[in-house]
């Protein structure tokens, strides 16, 4: 099961750096929560369902002109899936920008359910060893 995880989760990734909006939400469950990082200005730190992850990546996407996401590491533990990725973007300025980050997605059913995301790999690894959210 956590090998099927982590297809999930580069499938949806793909979709991601691909631009293609509908084939992303496509891998996340209707009730999906998306918890941002907090260090982009402008974005809620929470979105809920699939209208509310259109609003996020219409949000998020608006600062940008080019943005592309690279997996990193992957490390799975039972319906968790924890991700490094490199995210490259270049601003409506002009100016190129990358940083690593990382999250920790929940899958449900097949489908992204919870998606967590943090400013460093450490940050989710320590969130995927600890408890998980609601428990």
């Amino acid at each position: 099961m956590c090998s099927e995880n982590v297809q999930i989760v580069r499938r949806a990734i793909e979709r991601w750096s691909d631009g293609d909006l509908e084939g992303f939400v496509a891998t996340v469950d209707p009730e999906i929560e998306w918890r941002t990082s907090g260090i982009y200005p402008g974005i809620d730190p929470v979105y809920h369902g699939h209208d509310g992850f259109r609003k996020f990546w219409h949000d998020f996407h608006e600062m940008w002109e080019t943005l592309s996401m690279e997996m990193g590491e992957v490390i799975a533990e039972g319906d968790r899936v924890a991700f490094s990725f490199h995210f490259d973007a270049t601003g409506r300025d002009g100016l190129r920008t990358g940083r690593d980050q990382a999250s920790v997605g929940t899958v449900r059913n097949g489908l992204l359910y919870r998606i967590q995301n943090y400013a460093t790999w450490d940050d989710a690894l320590a969130a995927l060893e600890g408890p998980q959210h609601g428990s």
